[in-house]
């Protein structure tokens, strides 16, 4: 009887906190689940590690040479045997009770294909710094996907249905594949992300997000440029999605014609979601909500300028009218000098 959950490792050079990421899945409360751990090539001490372990529900698969994660997690999917997939990484710990709780979750919602948790970040040296705030809704977490990724890729539990209604993974991506994975599924199932935190996550300079960081940028630009693009049905570059992440940055400054731009750009993804009738009513509501919110974050990027000419025109906000009314100032004391001489 195959079990009810694949939990999928892929790992590459991972030996400093490979056995405390194993440990952790090994320990889980819930035990019906298989653990396919994919080792990439590693030339490090990966092998024997993974070698020490004798616990049945593991699957080994060793790469010839390195052919990166998108490919091995591939390859790990077409093992699979679960009907949900869960996303492991070789430097994060899964908290006791996260497959407990994911599956009992997905096992209750049936129209949710893909269940995140929210995480713990912690820096090389083992120190919280800080707990991600991920969207729980479906509707907040789709109107999310438009401008940055929703979901943290080791936190997740997939039904392997919807994995292979789309073919996995594209392994065009080498970085970001799961953000590119998140916005093929728009329209196809529904998602959430659990408000409780069950996976630590460590960000290491070692990490993939490190090493190629541009590489992840450029991805993320391709993949807003597509989810923006098909949703909008016109082709739509990233300058206001780059504008709208830059207002939640201190001492953000944009000109009155960017703020312009994207408060409209915002308007159209909101008539476009509305329109195409991806989502419910309620969920439609959450997300205007949530675009006020943003339109009132962006107004106040105003460069310093642009507000200063900005009250200056809400003094006299025509020409035409500060003209009127300095050339009838001038008059009204020209003829009170006049008359009062006259008096005299």
């Amino acid at each position: 009887m195959p079990p009810k959950v694949t939990v999928l490792l892929s790992v590459y050079n991972g030996e400093r906190y490979l056995q405390e990421a194993v440990d952790s899945i090994l320990n889980q409360t819930f035990t019906d689940f298989e653990f396919v751990i994919i080792d990439d090539g590693s030339t490090d001490g990966t092998r024997s590690i993974l070698d020490r372990y004798t616990d049945s529900r593991i699957v080994r698969l060793y790469n010839d040479q390195n052919i990166g994660l998108t490919r091995s997690l591939n390859r790990g999917l077409k093992m699979a045997r679960g009907q949900f997939i869960a996303r492991q990484d070789a430097d994060d710990i899964s908290l006791p009770a996260r497959l407990a709780k994911q599956v009992a979750y997905l096992e209750e919602h049936s129209q949710v294909g893909v269940l995140g948790t929210q995480i713990k970040l912690l820096n090389r040296l083992g120190l919280t710094i800080d707990v991600a705030k991920l969207p729980a809704s479906h509707g907040l977490i789709v109107w999310t996907l438009l401008f940055r990724n929703a979901f943290a890729h080791p936190a997740v539990m997939m039904r392997k249905s919807i994995l292979d209604q789309v073919g996995g993974y594209d392994p065009s991506f080498q970085v970001t594949q799961d953000y590119e994975l998140w916005t093929r599924l728009i329209g196809k199932t529904r998602f959430a992300n659990l408000l409780e935190t069950l996976v630590i996550h460590r960000r290491s300079w070692g990490s993939v997000s490190a090493r190629q960081a541009e590489m992840q940028k450029e991805n993320a630009h391709l993949i807003i440029q597509r989810s923006n693009s098909w949703l909008l049905r016109e082709d739509v570059s990233t300058n206001c999605v780059e504008w709208v992440n830059k207002s939640r940055e201190p001492h953000c400054s944009l000109t009155n014609e960017q703020i312009r731009q994207t408060i409209a750009f915002l308007l159209d993804l909101y008539a476009a979601l509305r329109d195409r009738e991806l989502l419910r009513y309620n969920e439609l509501d959450e997300i205007h909500t949530e675009m006020l919110d943003t339109i009132v974050i962006i107004s106040r990027c105003m460069s310093h300028t642009d507000r200063i000419r900005t009250y200056w025109w809400s003094i006299c906000p025509r020409p035409l009218w500060r003209a009127i009314r300095v050339v009838t100032a001038l008059l009204n004391l020209l003829r009170g000098k006049f008359f009062g001489l006259q008096c005299i």
